[in-house]
């Protein structure tokens, strides 16, 4: 949500333009037509997604009982789908087709939520991305004052049934589950192996252990996994109470039972899933959606009134039934006008601390991007 850069819609003309396997017109025209143009190659997918989407329930045929060896090749298809649909939806409000944009970003949402159910840490990961993409034309519209009230009533409705926090309890326990049945398939000799083991020396020592392992052994190393779990990862997110606590997080990096690899937790070390990071993008996309629940509702105020409000308070409940606290501390969110005419909202971030609406990029020689361990997580526009 800290973005300073909107989408190109011109590289991307030039992009299609050049790519025979997209339509295109004889001339160039508008930047966001011709995108539209070249995209409307998935208009018969896009319309059977929103068919389908008039359905309530959805499921993918996962072989659970295949462990870790479970194929989930549907992720990738709908992380692209909501690229495609994000890309649409930003040409479609630079067209002022408002209300197309809308079924774009609300149906991107859906491809998200299906995947709300299931028990498996990629896949919330994977749907937290999907929400994150699809919130970006929102920021866009927003920054440029393209929404009209309408929308943004349909997509802060939209934001409002977003809850990343309440499904990481279930992830977790999932990810428990998984360890559990892994080992006693491995007990009852019923575990075949993992795929691609031949390539991966450390994994394959292991897997050649664990068939001359004894039951004893076996339970050990399960009883520290589901200890691990019951004492360390359900603690750090308490949906009911809207917080992520990062200070709990921070000691799963340094675990004593994980300090050193003995054959008591040699499972644990191979099958424990990076909590602490998990924990932290669960935290950051819901922020990501609380902050852009609010700033919607900023820009209806701003509609009625002229300006953004002096404070968060004022949007209750006209704007905004309840104002989301900070996932962090569970204070209100930090929150001011700009000296543009613009605002600063944000969250403490990960360190706690309140930068002054500051983020903090990554370390030279890793990918570019924020850095969510310092800084504040915020929500702003670029100076008009």
């Amino acid at each position: 949500s800290d973005k300073s850069d909107f989408t190109d819609l011109r590289l991307w003309q030039q992009y299609y333009r050049g790519n025979t396997n997209f339509p295109s017109r004889p001339q160039p025209g508008e930047a966001a037509q011709d995108v539209l143009f070249a995209l409307a190659k998935y208009d018969s997918v896009v319309q059977e997604l929103r068919e389908a989407n008039r359905r309530p329930y959805a499921i993918f045929p996962i072989h659970f009982d295949e462990n870790y060896q479970a194929l989930l090749p549907y992720l990738a298809v709908l992380k692209k789908l909501s690229v495609v649909l994000r890309l649409r939806a930003t040409a479609l409000l630079e067209t002022g087709r408002l209300d197309e944009a809308v079924q774009d970003i609300t149906l991107s949402f859906r491809l998200a939520e299906v995947l709300k159910p299931e028990p498996l840490l990629i896949s919330q990961l994977v749907r937290i991305s999907i929400t994150q993409i699809t919130i970006a034309p929102i920021w866009e519209g927003l920054a440029k004052h393209q929404w009209k009230e309408p929308q943004l009533v349909d997509l802060q409705r939209a934001l409002t049934m977003l809850q990343v926090l309440e499904d990481y309890g279930n992830t977790l326990r999932g990810e428990r589950a998984f360890s559990n049945d892994l080992i006693d398939k491995l007990r009852r000799r019923q575990f075949t192996g993992w795929g691609g083991v031949e390539e991966d020396p450390g994994l394959s020592a292991i897997w050649s252990l664990t068939r001359l392992a004894t039951t004893g052994w076996l339970y050990h190393n399960q009883l520290n996994i589901c200890r691990l779990h019951q004492e360390n990862t359900l603690r750090l997110i308490d949906a009911a109470q809207h917080r992520v606590f990062p200070d709990r997080c921070r000691g799963l990096d340094d675990l004593p039972e994980l300090k050193r690899t003995t054959p008591y937790n040699i499972f644990a070390s191979l099958l424990f899933p990076a909590v602490s990071k998990t924990a932290q993008k669960t935290a950051f996309g819901q922020t990501v959606i609380d902050l852009a629940t609010v700033a919607c509702a900023l820009e209806r105020y701003r509609i009625a009134n002229g300006e953004y409000p002096e404070n968060l308070a004022v949007l209750a409940p006209r704007f905004l039934e309840r104002i989301p606290s900070d996932v962090i501390d569970g204070e209100p969110l930090k929150y001011r006008r700009a000296t543009n005419g613009q605002f600063v909202l944000y969250s403490v971030g990960w360190n706690e601390k309140d930068d002054g609406g500051v983020t903090a990029a990554r370390k030279k020689g890793s990918t570019p991007g924020q850095d969510l361990d310092r800084g504040d997580w915020i929500w702003q526009y670029p100076a008009e």
